[in-house]
Protein backbone atom coordinates (compact mmCIF):
# COMPACT_ATOMS: atom_id res chain seq x y z
CA UNK A 1 0.00 0.00 0.00
CA UNK A 2 2.97 2.31 0.41
CA UNK A 3 3.22 2.47 -3.41
CA UNK A 4 -0.23 4.11 -3.59
CA UNK A 5 -1.36 7.55 -2.55
CA UNK A 6 -2.51 7.80 1.09
CA UNK A 7 -6.18 6.87 1.42
CA UNK A 8 -6.21 4.59 -1.63
CA UNK A 9 -8.81 1.83 -1.41
CA UNK A 10 -10.08 -0.77 -3.85
CA UNK A 11 -13.51 -1.95 -5.00
CA UNK A 12 -12.55 -4.79 -7.36
CA UNK A 13 -14.00 -8.22 -6.61
CA UNK A 14 -12.65 -11.71 -6.95
CA UNK A 15 -15.14 -13.76 -8.96
CA UNK A 16 -14.84 -16.90 -6.84
CA UNK A 17 -17.33 -16.48 -3.97
CA UNK A 18 -15.30 -18.43 -1.40
CA UNK A 19 -12.34 -16.09 -1.89
CA UNK A 20 -14.26 -12.82 -1.54
CA UNK A 21 -13.53 -10.94 1.66
CA UNK A 22 -16.46 -9.46 3.59
CA UNK A 23 -15.85 -6.05 2.02
CA UNK A 24 -16.14 -7.50 -1.48
CA UNK A 25 -19.36 -9.31 -0.53
CA UNK A 26 -20.86 -6.13 0.93
CA UNK A 27 -19.62 -3.68 -1.75
CA UNK A 28 -17.36 -1.78 0.63
CA UNK A 29 -13.85 -0.50 -0.07
CA UNK A 30 -10.91 -2.64 1.03
CA UNK A 31 -7.16 -2.49 1.43
CA UNK A 32 -5.59 -5.21 3.59
CA UNK A 33 -8.91 -6.96 4.26
CA UNK A 34 -8.48 -9.36 1.36
CA UNK A 35 -5.06 -10.42 2.69
CA UNK A 36 -6.42 -10.92 6.19
CA UNK A 37 -9.35 -12.90 4.81
CA UNK A 38 -6.90 -15.13 2.94
CA UNK A 39 -4.87 -15.57 6.13
CA UNK A 40 -8.03 -16.63 7.97
CA UNK A 41 -8.93 -19.01 5.16
CA UNK A 42 -5.50 -20.64 5.43
CA UNK A 43 -5.72 -20.90 9.22
CA UNK A 44 -9.19 -22.39 8.88
CA UNK A 45 -8.02 -25.08 6.45
CA UNK A 46 -5.07 -25.96 8.69
CA UNK A 47 -7.13 -26.02 11.88
CA UNK A 48 -10.38 -27.50 10.58
CA UNK A 49 -9.29 -29.43 7.48
CA UNK A 50 -11.93 -27.73 5.33
CA UNK A 51 -12.49 -24.50 3.45
CA UNK A 52 -13.89 -21.59 5.44
CA UNK A 53 -17.53 -20.64 4.99
CA UNK A 54 -18.87 -17.44 6.52
CA UNK A 55 -22.26 -15.89 7.17
CA UNK A 56 -23.64 -12.71 8.67
CA UNK A 57 -25.86 -12.74 11.75
CA UNK A 58 -26.85 -9.65 13.72
CA UNK A 59 -24.48 -7.55 11.58
CA UNK A 60 -21.47 -9.71 12.56
CA UNK A 61 -19.65 -12.07 10.21
CA UNK A 62 -18.67 -15.45 11.54
CA UNK A 63 -17.62 -18.89 10.34
CA UNK A 64 -20.00 -21.83 10.06
CA UNK A 65 -17.57 -24.21 11.79
CA UNK A 66 -17.44 -24.51 15.57
CA UNK A 67 -14.21 -25.13 17.44
CA UNK A 68 -13.67 -28.17 19.67
CA UNK A 69 -14.33 -27.46 23.37
CA UNK A 70 -10.81 -28.51 24.33
CA UNK A 71 -9.41 -25.59 22.32
CA UNK A 72 -9.35 -22.10 23.77
CA UNK A 73 -12.58 -21.25 21.96
CA UNK A 74 -12.62 -17.60 23.02
CA UNK A 75 -9.13 -17.07 21.60
CA UNK A 76 -10.07 -18.61 18.25
CA UNK A 77 -13.41 -16.79 18.08
CA UNK A 78 -11.63 -13.52 18.79
CA UNK A 79 -9.22 -14.15 15.91
CA UNK A 80 -11.99 -14.81 13.41
CA UNK A 81 -14.25 -12.06 14.77
CA UNK A 82 -11.45 -9.47 14.60
CA UNK A 83 -10.41 -10.28 11.05
CA UNK A 84 -13.88 -10.84 9.59
CA UNK A 85 -15.43 -7.69 11.08
CA UNK A 86 -13.03 -4.91 10.21
CA UNK A 87 -14.94 -1.62 10.59
CA UNK A 88 -13.19 0.24 7.74
CA UNK A 89 -9.91 0.67 5.92
CA UNK A 90 -8.48 2.91 8.63
CA UNK A 91 -9.07 0.42 11.47
CA UNK A 92 -7.08 -2.64 10.45
CA UNK A 93 -6.54 -5.06 13.38
CA UNK A 94 -3.07 -5.26 14.91
CA UNK A 95 -1.72 -8.67 13.86
CA UNK A 96 1.19 -8.43 16.29
CA UNK A 97 -1.25 -8.04 19.18
CA UNK A 98 -3.33 -11.01 17.99
CA UNK A 99 -0.21 -13.14 17.55
CA UNK A 100 0.93 -12.16 21.05
CA UNK A 101 -2.34 -13.47 22.53
CA UNK A 102 -1.72 -16.86 20.88
CA UNK A 103 1.91 -16.91 22.01
CA UNK A 104 0.94 -16.04 25.57
CA UNK A 105 -1.67 -18.79 25.63
CA UNK A 106 0.82 -21.31 24.24
CA UNK A 107 3.50 -20.38 26.78
CA UNK A 108 1.13 -20.32 29.75
CA UNK A 109 -0.96 -23.38 28.91
CA UNK A 110 0.69 -25.65 26.38
CA UNK A 111 4.47 -25.26 26.44
CA UNK A 112 5.10 -27.56 29.39
CA UNK A 113 3.04 -30.37 27.82
CA UNK A 114 4.75 -29.80 24.46
CA UNK A 115 8.19 -30.05 26.05
CA UNK A 116 7.22 -33.25 27.88
CA UNK A 117 6.07 -34.83 24.61
CA UNK A 118 9.35 -33.91 22.96
CA UNK A 119 11.40 -35.47 25.78
CA UNK A 120 9.46 -38.72 25.70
Amino acid sequence: MTKYSPGTTFMAKVKTDGFQCVEMKTNRPWTYQTDLFSLLGTVHVLACNQYMNIYCSNNRWTITKTFPRKWNVDLWKDLFNSLLNIPNCEEIPDLAQIRQKFEDYFIQNLLQRYNQLCIN
